[in-house]
């Protein structure tokens, strides 16, 4: 029998209270060190109390394979179930961890494991079983653009966010309460620690506005709810055909002392019209605001970050399949060299370490604001 069950109490509640610590001792810190993330507590459910306490989808771009879905844990009221690749969840240790820490199995077009009728009928149950968790009053959090994608545009959505939304409502007679909460993760530089993350938030959407045109015709239902959802998502996420020119608006954004997100929204504009050009960047390389001294020991100090950083920029870009895969595994490797280190020397590596990993990202990031790199 379970603790949870000796004591009388659900054992989902039971793991909601040990993901919750480990949320405040590992994820949080985890993000932060990582990136400086900002307005991520700017939720329409963080200025309204009564809405935290409903059934919800959390809705988000995937631009980041890793972070994006600890930012998900981090930004709602409480660690949500995500919809997973059923490829991970069938992993001998890391399955049986991404189950415990609310995984939900989803089985793509491309998994060679199963047939096409095989595939429908096991998506079919946990999309019900995402219906059931919405019932009983629990959180989703779901990327409907599907795998994470470097590309600086949001992606055509999948339907099933809107089909277990308005699927969950129905069930419970319209009286679930159910809002989806959309947001946009904008990211500086996925590859840079420390760079800036701007979280951009959506008008919550009520699934219950969507009643009568489902009681006429669900899918077309569907297919309003989904494109409401595609616009507001396009409203929060800072857009470009080509990943560099989003990137020129970010360092343009940065030298001007104008880092935040309509710092960089008035930039990218500039870049888009013509107004602002990468030989712009190229000319603020040499800010007159600093000194040559300090300029000159950056320089010095780059070579530097270059030699340490080396190891764990190659092995994101020799792992990663896609460029936002690439600091997931960065950080992998740095923490089974924190591992190792701690073996040799548990007092002094960790500190090192720390101090080295944030030496060298700064300095990473400092010249890449300026197009050195």
């Amino acid at each position: 029998m379970s603790l949870g069950r000796m004591h009388g109490l659900d054992p989902e509640t039971v793991r909601g209270g040990f993901l919750y610590f480990i949320r405040l001792l590992f994820i949080s810190p985890v993000v932060f060190i990582t990136y400086r993330v900002f307005n991520w507590r700017g939720s329409p459910f963080a200025l309204r109390a009564d809405l935290s306490g409903r059934p919800a989808i959390l809705v988000s771009n995937h631009t980041n394979y890793l972070f994006d879905t600890m930012l998900a844990v981090m930004v709602g009221p409480v660690w949500p179930f995500t919809f997973v690749r059923a490829k991970v969840c069938r992993l001998p240790i890391l399955g049986s961890l991404y189950r415990f820490f609310r995984a939900i199995p989803f089985i793509r077009t491309d998994d060679p494991n199963y047939t096409a009728a095989q595939r429908e009928r096991s998506n079919q149950r946990n999309l019900r079983w995402g219906i059931r968790l919405l019932r009983q009053g629990r959180w989703l959090s779901v990327f409907p653009e599907g795998s994470s994608s470097s590309d600086a545009k949001v992606r055509p959505l999948k339907p099933g966010v809107a089909y277990v939304a308005l699927k969950a409502e129905d069930a419970a007679g319209w009286n679930l309460g159910l809002n989806i909460f959309v947001y946009g993760t904008n990211y500086e530089n996925p590859s840079a620690a420390r760079s800036n993350v701007f979280v951009r938030w959506a008008t919550p959407i009520v699934v219950a506005h969507y009643r009568a045109l489902y009681d006429k015709d669900p899918a077309a239902a569907q297919e309003k709810l989904l494109s409401d959802i595609e616009e507001a998502l396009g409203s929060t996420v800072l857009q470009a055909d080509d990943p560099q020119v989003l990137q020129d608006a970010h360092r343009l954004a940065a030298q001007r002392r104008q880092a935040y997100f309509s710092g960089v929204q008035q930039a990218l504009s500039e870049v888009l019209t013509g107004k602002s050009t990468p030989r712009e960047l190229t000319r603020i390389v040499c800010n007159k605001q600093e000194s040559l001294l300090f300029q000159a020991l950056g320089f010095l100090l780059l070579g530097l970050s270059f030699a340490i950083g080396w190891p764990f920029r190659t092995f994101g870009k020799l792992c990663a399949s896609d460029r936002s895969q690439e600091m997931s595994y960065q950080f992998v490797l740095w923490v089974l060299v924190l591992f190792v280190g701690m073996i040799i020397d548990p007092l002094r590596w960790p500190a090192v370490q720390v101090i080295a990993t944030i030496l060298v990202q700064r300095v990473w990031l400092w010249a890449w604001r300026r197009g050195i790199i």
